[in-house]
């Protein structure tokens, strides 16, 4: 406010609303009311400042306005953060009342002004989007897919038995507001088919048949096995393993030939009699497939195999299934004297109870036809013994369903 100077008597002359009756320049003045407000909350005086006319003007006051949430009496009543009501400033700007409305993207809520500060909305606020049939994450949908967070689950019992045989684990999916469990594989009856299917760790233990077995693995080491040797025998060993809890399974093995040629020549020689997994394996570690003299004796391996006076001295077990693996790339050959033929073979074979699976090199010509009738004679058949790990232990697993669990 700009007033004139007044005569010097009045300027002492004070009334209750304010600070001096008459201005006097750079003298404290104050235009707020009521005048009690000045020097309360945040109103303070002024002073008034003179112009070249003869004016003068209260300036650097500071009166009462909106109180707002600041922490500061505004208002100047004493009071701080009290009676905050909505107003809109000069430049448009529209404050809220105490508490004012507020919201989220899920709702409507209040705010309170708390220590100078306008507290946290009380409207609901998003969360990560769970699987309960709610739009979680307020975005209009419901238990969309690519929000959900993927874990994997298993509902088989006991829950260790994951880890073991068939059984596997499978990943949650949101159906209808429900988590399910997809793609597990939880344990089953065990079957007698070289799996674990009650995931216990156990191969075919409780099956319906665990009938004994007598195995004999002949083995060729002439210098063309060298290609296949090594595949051959981690696939037996790793047959082998998965199998060794079924006590009446044995194994044996015949080298033919020997990878001791000098002291064995091309004559068939009985490695490793009748025993348990761990010591056939042993004994199978030792085959290389090309030490061996260079001549595949296996008829008479399998002569002798089959021969009633037991010329290799093997322990066979009474009662057991007797099954013969043969392991040769080359055709079926004889080395006594006199030489023992195919035919003679397939005689000795046919009834005999003995099982005969022939791995071989799958060609054409007389070979194979002569294998395929040892094969026939022993109700077993011709396998590729250049297939991968997996499928030649997977053929070994398809013979134990027909010698073990009696399917085809």
């Amino acid at each position: 406010m700009k007033v004139k100077l007044l005569p010097l008597l009045l300027l002492v002359a004070c009334r209750s609303e304010k600070l001096v009756e008459a201005p006097v320049c750079d003298t404290p003045c104050y235009e707020g009311a009521p005048f009690k407000t000045m020097n309360v909350g945040m109103c303070t005086p002024g002073h008034w400042l003179c112009d070249s006319d003869g004016g003068q003007t209260c300036v650097g006051s500071v009166i009462p306005s909106y109180e707002i949430c600041d922490g500061k009496d505004n208002n100047c009543d004493g009071k701080v953060d009290n009676g905050i009501t909505e107003f809109t400033d000069a430049k448009g700007l529209t404050y809220g009342g105490d508490p004012h409305a507020c919201a989220s993207s899920c709702g409507v809520g209040i705010q309170r002004c708390e220590h100078g500060a306008w507290g946290a909305c009380t409207a609901p606020q998003p969360t990560p989007e769970i699987c309960d049939g709610k739009d979680n994450d307020c975005d209009g949908l419901v238990d969309e897919v690519e929000d959900l967070p993927v874990s994997f689950c298993y509902t088989g019992l006991p829950a260790s038995s994951v880890s073991y045989g068939i059984c596997r684990p499978g990943v949650t999916r949101c159906v209808a507001g429900k988590e399910i469990c997809f793609g597990e594989q939880t344990p089953i009856p065990e079957l007698c088919n070289g799996l674990d299917d009650n995931c216990n760790g156990s191969i075919d233990d409780g099956s319906s048949n665990n009938d004994d077995v007598d195995f004999v693995v002949v083995f060729d080491n002439s210098a063309s096995m060298d290609m296949v040797a090594a595949t051959l025998k981690a696939a037996t060993q790793s047959w082998v393993t998965k199998y060794a809890n079924r006590a009446g399974f044995r194994y044996a093995l015949v080298a033919a030939p020997d990878v001791d040629q000098y002291r064995y020549g091309n004559s068939p020689h009985l490695v490793s009699d009748f025993s348990s997994a761990g010591i056939f394996n042993a004994a199978m570690a030792l085959q290389d497939g090309i030490s061996g003299s260079g001549e595949e004796p296996t008829i008479d391996a399998l002569m002798e195999i089959l021969d009633v006076s037991n010329p290799l001295g093997l322990t066979w077990k009474a009662g057991a299934k007797r099954m013969v693996f043969l392991f040769s790339d080359e055709e079926p050959q004889s080395y006594f004297v006199p030489k023992s033929t195919v035919a003679d073979l397939v005689r000795a074979l046919t009834g005999s109870g003995t099982t005969l699976e022939v791995f071989t090199t799958i060609i054409t010509g007389q070979s194979l036809f002569d294998w395929q009738q040892l094969a026939n004679a022993g109700n077993g058949q011709v396998w590729d013994i250049n297939a991968d790990q997996p499928t030649l232990e997977n053929n070994l697993d398809n013979i134990i369903k027909f010698v073990s669990c009696n399917q085809q």
